[in-house]
């Protein structure tokens, strides 16, 4: 099992995983899934190098003008306001926020189209095969330049034929008077490691060479780097790890497609449960025919909590989902089918007690029962299907 706090699982958890998963929609939203994707794989990358240089002191001088910043080493964000007044008001709740919007977007390769247009799209980040941001520290003003590099792609070696042929020429916009380091993220420095171990070595020998000023580290090392105290290290990755789940609910929760994804097993077994409590029914089976279309309901609910959450729930019962949900049901669904969900969940505890006295029920409670969880099955997956918002 691979240590939370080191290399990729550190800095993207559980998200790459979404990648591998299968999702069926219309082509248009499966687009706008894997923008959204590959978008927010390279703000975690650049947001957990921020976060762990803001922890010690640095800002993001690409991002901020330090003529109008006061640093505040209690907060972890600062925001850039619509008037361009910046300000330190900002939490763990404004790192995520910035994470999952695309705080990328602002890079030193875009500073011309900044300064000319006073912002730049954070589409234009997908074109770059690198990208670069400054950082300055808020006492010592000491700079460093840091060049995100998201792969280990073949053009980052070329031959130049008036160059030394025993010397290959590293591409980066190496900033002069400041300590520069290129970062890779981190599952493709994983793979070059076992890939192509001779030319991860090269790139490492070499960069020293062409500046002596420059450095490439991996993710591990670029920590180890700046937080070398272990008690404050375990302190300030646990912090970013709730960070970074908190990112991964958010997103869950503005694409459902991917929860119906991830999901898949629990709605199929609602719908397989469903059909049995449909032949439960037919057969005048009453009392078991409601307890499978209990159990329907609670696995849809599971999958519902999910998607408004961002992550799947403890063991939780029927009563416990409905309480826990209220307004989220009631908000996506309207108070109609809370009550449906009411009513499923009344009479679940009235068949327990008339199974105890050996009473039965009657045929159109249980129709009733079926037919409104049949009913929620069928607006929940409604509600799934629904295209996500870029």
């Amino acid at each position: 099992m691979e240590d939370k706090h080191r290399g990729e699982q550190l800095v993207f958890g559980d998200f790459l995983k979404l990648h591998a998963i299968k999702v069926h929609g219309e082509i248009a939203q499966i687009g706008i899934l894997s923008w959204n994707l590959n978008h927010l794989e390279r703000c975690l990358f650049m947001g957990f190098v921020s976060y762990i240089l803001s922890r010690i002191g640095y800002f993001d001088v690409t991002i901020y003008d330090d003529s109008r910043y006061q640093y505040n080493p209690d907060k972890l964000m600062h925001e850039y306001t619509e008037d361009g007044v910046f300000t330190t008001d900002f939490d763990e709740d404004a790192w995520v926020s910035n994470i999952s919007r695309g705080l990328a977007g602002w890079t030193e390769e875009l500073r011309a189209l900044r300064d000319q247009f006073g912002s730049a799209s954070v589409d234009e980040l997908e074109h770059y095969y690198w990208w670069t941001h400054v950082f300055k520290h808020t006492e010592n003003k000491d700079e460093i330049a840091i060049v995100f590099l998201p792969n280990l792609s073949e053009w980052i070696f070329y031959r130049d034929p008036e160059d030394d042929p025993e010397r290959p020429w590293v591409n980066f916009p190496l900033r002069p008077n400041c300590q520069n380091f290129v970062i890779v993220e981190p599952s493709e420095y994983k793979k070059a490691k076992k890939v192509s171990p001779e030319k991860l070595r090269e790139l490492r020998e070499t960069l020293p060479r062409v500046n002596e000023q420059a450095s490439f580290v991996s993710i591990d090392e670029f920590v180890a780097k700046f937080i070398a105290d272990p008690e404050k290290k375990q302190i300030v990755l646990e912090n970013w790890v709730t960070i970074r789940e908190r990112v991964l609910e958010a997103l869950l929760k503005g694409n459902p497609i991917i929860v119906l994804a991830l999901e898949n097993t629990q709605i199929r077994n609602a719908e397989d449960l469903l059909k049995q409590s449909r032949r439960l029914l037919e057969d005048g089976d009453l009392d078991h025919a409601v307890i499978d279309a209990v159990r329907a309901c609670e696995a849809l609910l599971n999958v519902l909590y999910h998607k408004n959450f961002g992550k799947a729930p403890e063991r939780l019962e029927l009563g416990d989902f409905i309480s826990t949900m209220r307004t989220e049901i009631q908000t996506e669904f309207g108070v109609e089918v809370y009550n449906d969900l009411e009513y499923i969940r009344r009479w679940r505890n009235l068949v327990v007690h008339l199974e105890e006295a050996g009473s039965t029920l009657e045929k159109n409670t249980a129709l009733q029962v079926v037919a409104r969880t049949e009913m929620f099955h069928e607006l929940l997956n409604n509600i799934l299907l629904k295209p996500s918002q870029r």
